[in-house]
């Protein structure tokens, strides 16, 4: 009976590693419905921030409606920063969580591992034994035995011995089947950590960008207020020159002829930072909160963005368009001073020191196109006693006397 004692201690040690090693965590479950309780109460205020937003948009051009419209561009942009906040936290956690399921999960395998190994050890040694025993009760049959009796029971004896071994046998395939499951599940965690990792990458990107639109908008409401003194007459003043210098530059280009390109149809130029605003990736992108798109009055953002590119900030018109802290009011028209490129800063320079100038940096000039209306163009480089330039419309690399006469230049500002 020794090896029947020894042989149920097997199945005892084989039921071990079978036993689940983890147990459930209702804290974490817990804190997890509080994380989705949150994100779905910032989403909820979120949307209810956007709706008024749009009605604020449909009101009339007053004072109080553009600083009520800032305010709520503020709070949404707030809310955005908390939602992003929650969102990192809620992931991170996971992702933590998932590190220690990961863990607890290899452990779990390299002891499936061993039971495996273990199973096969006891199985092979107990197959081992019974052909042993097989031939010992051939010899007892064919030489004699004590008794028939003794006989009967050895016979028994292997019987419960197979018996136990095919349940033996039973438990690898269930052993092996748990295997394979337990090496799915770590495989689909890896995955989903990998992904939830790079998620975290994205989300962390989009707080950057709300924490530096929610600094753009403070700005523009406190420049609002500076401007205006805040002071109605004032800011229907200033909305009147924005509205009046946008249908100049539609002027300019109803006068100028010629429609919508194809993407990058006019190249990169020279230098390698030529953008149209004619381009079909954002011609028809409707600039900050206004109705005007970048193909009808879209020169001086087309110059800002080429400038930036220059820099190396890799920006295009449909993106600073997209900004609509940059713009007064509902306006296409851009606030002064421009947003710069980064760890740059706006200046304004005179006419006669734009060649000074064009030996260090690029220049936007501000260029009255004779009857038809005004235009943003970027100098490039000199050329003797010319320009050379990036026009948005008509492309790069081009003389500037060609199009324009150096006394029709009303603005000049570089970015250093």
């Amino acid at each position: 009976m020794k090896i029947n004692k020894h042989f149920f201690l097997v199945i005892a040690v084989i039921f071990a590693f079978l036993l689940p090693f983890t147990i459930p965590s209702f804290a974490q479950e817990e804190t997890s419905n509080e994380d989705e309780e949150e994100i779905q109460d910032i989403q909820e205020k979120i949307e209810k921030y956007e709706k008024k937003i749009s009605d604020l948009r449909g009101k009339a051009n007053t004072l109080q409606n553009e600083i009520d419209y800032m305010d709520s561009q503020i709070g949404l942009t707030q809310l955005k920063i908390q939602n992003s906040i929650a969102n990192i936290v809620k992931t991170e956690d996971r992702i933590k969580e998932l590190s220690e399921g990961i863990e607890n999960l290899g452990i779990r395998i390299d002891k499936l591992v061993k039971s495996i190994e273990y199973q096969e050890m006891i199985l092979g040694s107990r197959m081992r034994e019974r052909y042993k025993d097989r031939g010992n009760s051939m010899l007892m049959l064919l030489f004699g035995s004590n008794t028939l009796n003794s006989l009967v029971k050895k016979t028994e004896y292997l019987r419960a011995l197979e018996e136990n071994d095919n349940k033996l046998i039973d438990q690898m395939a269930e052993t092996r089947t748990s295997f394979e499951q337990q090496k799915d599940i770590f495989q689909n965690k890896k995955t989903e950590q990998e992904e939830l990792k790079n998620k975290l990458q994205i989300e962390k990107a989009n707080l950057d960008s709300y924490q530096r639109s929610l600094d753009s908008q403070k700005e523009a409401k406190e420049k609002l207020l500076a401007d205006t003194q805040n002071d109605e007459a004032k800011y229907q003043e200033l909305l009147a020159e924005a509205e009046k210098e946008l249908a100049s530059f539609a002027g300019f280009v109803q006068s100028a002829g010629g429609g919508i390109i194809g993407s990058n149809e006019f190249g990169s130029g020279k230098e390698g930072w030529y953008l149209s605003q004619r381009d079909a990736r954002w011609a028809n992108q409707k600039i900050g909160n206004s109705n005007y798109t970048v193909f009808e009055v879209g020169c001086l953002i087309t110059s800002v963005a080429m400038y930036n590119r220059y820099y190396g900030n890799n920006i295009s018109p449909g993106d600073v368009a997209k900004d609509d802290s940059r713009f007064f009011s509902n306006t296409a028209m851009m606030l002064i001073p421009w947003k710069a490129p980064p760890g740059k800063s706006y200046k304004a320079i005179t006419a006669s020191s734009i060649s000074d100038e064009l030996e260090k940096r690029p220049v936007i000039v501000g260029v009255y196109a004779g009857p038809y209306g005004t235009h943003f163009v970027v100098l490039s480089k000199k050329s003797g006693s010319d320009y050379i330039m990036y026009d948005p419309w008509y492309g790069p690399d081009l003389k500037f006397s060609d199009y324009y006469q150096k006394s029709s230049i009303y603005s000049a500002v570089v970015f250093k």
